[in-house]
């Protein structure tokens, strides 16, 4: 039987997700039990009556998969729509690529933009200590090396006893060598991590261009074509009507909207001005 409300229906989705392994089940709510039901029942509770055909001709609402937050990636990269119905093998990407699933775009947003930037913070860390430890290991190759040189000096001065010099000379050589195998190591596994304040402030910047212009009327193109259009703005949040489920609001912060433009993944037309 159909779910009886749409929050039912959303943690029966949720609840199919996390048997499909792309989310994790969270103690306590309504969504881990339903996991435990088969998965053939659990698609009976994923839409309400009023949706049935909807869902029948794979109508449901999209999710929203927020992949794991690599330094080579882009924040607006990490968050991709899918079908629940159809899964994520349709966006080329892995399991251990997946963090976790939302059914709203702006908790998953949010949730990225959190990820991202620890993400970007450990980078720049770690690069901090690379630079740190190459550091050192130069003054150290620096001050054996002029060991080595001390006693290549003595060895000079008193060739008779040079033999008793050659083996320090030979150990210090050694070490040497292996110290700027370790330095070539760490200096060719650096990378250029810009630190995450200065990213975030392109946004917050560029934010302002999107998010306080914004109209009743304006459009937004999605890549798949789906239309969006704003009805109502109070304060930061936008709502927004799809023309492929007309009648329905979806709400959204007016931060996502610059990211999502300048990724590419919608594309603003604003509402032309009446004559």
């Amino acid at each position: 039987m159909p779910a009886k409300t749409e929050k039912q229906a959303v943690a029966a989705r949720i609840a199919g997700a996390i048997k499909k392994g792309l989310q994790k089940p969270k103690a306590g709510e309504a969504s881990a039990e339903m996991a435990k039901m088969p998965m053939k029942s659990l698609k009976k509770f994923q839409h309400t009556k009023d949706k049935k055909q909807k869902n029948e001709n794979m109508g449901v609402a999209s999710m929203y998969v927020v992949q794991e937050a690599r330094p080579d990636m882009k924040e607006a990269d990490l968050v991709m729509e899918f079908n629940p119905l159809e899964g994520i093998q349709s966006l080329n990407i892995g399991m251990s690529d997946v963090h976790s699933v939302y059914t709203t775009a702006e908790e998953a947003q949010a949730i990225a933009a959190e990820n991202y930037k620890k993400c970007m913070e450990e980078s720049f860390q770690l690069e901090e200590k690379k630079g740190k430890v190459g550091d050192k290991l130069k003054k150290t190759i620096d001050h054996l090396e002029k060991k080595r040189k001390e006693h290549l000096d003595m060895a000079k001065e008193d060739p008779k006893n040079a033999s008793q010099y050659k083996e320090q000379i030979a150990k210090l050589a050694t070490h040497i060598d292996d110290l700027m195998s370790k330095m070539e190591r760490i200096e060719k596994s650096k990378k250029d991590v810009e630190k995450v304040e200065d990213k975030k402030e392109d946004i917050k910047e560029s934010s302002l261009n999107i998010g306080d212009n914004l109209k009743v009327g304006d459009k937004f193109v999605k890549k798949d074509k789906q239309v969006l259009t704003i009805k109502k703005i109070d304060g930061d949040k936008v709502y927004l009507e799809s023309d492929k489920f007309e009648g329905k609001l979806w709400q959204w912060p007016k931060e996502i909207f610059d990211a999502d433009v300048k990724s590419g993944e919608l594309r603003w037309q604003p509402k032309q001005k009446e004559d």
